[in-house]
């Protein structure tokens, strides 16, 4: 069975003290980054679908290409965009969470293992987010990855890479679980957004532009044909045929085009009248809940 530890760092050993201090920096800041990313996906969620609504658009896609409502129901009218993308975002990242199935958009999960050796202290992070490895190393530690499924990583001998080696079976004996082995500190996973922190991570009008416009783009290419009777091999490959097509000169243009036309339509700067607004209500056969 092949070895790929592609997470792992090592710290000098230390004591109790040490460790605890340690332990401790690295949840305060990662749970400071990680909720950084949470009210980005938040964010993302209320301009998208206030976008979508402002240009007649389908509701935006999730990673799981469920639809996002953009809008009420008789049934559920006092949802603002804010309370519905909050409402969504709980749900999705508590769903990620009970499933321990990967969803890199709403795992906000975060854990460390220390594995101690005879020389130091190693240690694997687990987290979808970047953020976790970025703090481990702004707190000093040092990337000690090891894999033996390809080639060793470059800058390194093969007798220090198969040292590498040695220290890690040492410390996960047949290659068992990690949790099993050494001892795991677990950050903060739970995040309640603020509405006045919001607007800070909104995504650029720019980058609003470039979504929708590409949107429709697509759209328009696909309405060239039906895709109830494709397969979803079939529909991959229409994908790539409109990323390609989207780079050629004609598709430059008219996305130019597409972005000239929409741009009037939409609000440049969302403020925070605009995201306590309530969403307009328009009868749903399926329902809000099912949806989410």
């Amino acid at each position: 069975m092949s070895t790929k530890i592609y997470n792992g760092f090592r710290l000098p050993l230390m004591g109790l003290t040490e460790l605890q201090q340690f332990s401790g920096q690295f949840k305060k800041r990662c749970y400071e980054e990680l909720l950084k990313q949470y009210y980005k996906q938040i964010a993302c969620l209320i301009a998208e679908t206030i976008d979508n609504s402002l240009l007649g658009l389908s509701p935006p896609l999730d990673y799981a290409g469920e639809k996002i409502r953009a809008w009420n129901t008789s049934e559920n009218e006092n949802n603002s965009w804010f309370s519905a993308a909050n409402k969504i975002a709980f749900i999705k990242s508590t769903k990620a969470k009970n499933s321990h199935l990967r969803d890199p958009e709403w795992d906000f999960e975060c854990s460390l293992c220390f594995l101690p050796s005879s020389s130091h202290l190693l240690l694997i992070s687990f987290c979808e987010k970047n953020c976790a490895n970025d703090v481990l190393k702004d707190l000093g530690a040092e990337e000690y990855p090891y894999w033996d499924n390809t080639d060793k990583a470059d800058g390194i001998s093969n007798e220090d890479w198969q040292s590498r080696g040695n220290e890690w079976h040492t410390v996960l004996p047949d290659l068992g679980i990690p949790a099993q082995c050494g001892f795991v500190i677990q950050c903060k996973d739970y995040f309640s957004a603020e509405q006045n922190q919001i607007l800070k991570f909104f995504p650029t009008f720019e980058k609003r532009l470039n979504r929708c416009s590409g949107e429709i783009f697509i759209s328009e290419f696909f309405a060239k044909e039906s895709l109830e009777n494709l397969d979803w091999i079939e529909i991959t490959k229409r994908l790539r045929q409109v990323q390609d097509e989207i780079k050629t000169e004609d598709g430059k243009k008219r996305r130019e085009e597409i972005r000239s036309q929409i741009r009037p339509k939409m609000k440049e700067l969302l403020t925070e009248v605009d995201i306590n607004e309530i969403m307009p209500v328009k009868e749903d056969p399926i329902g809000w809940n099912e949806q989410v």
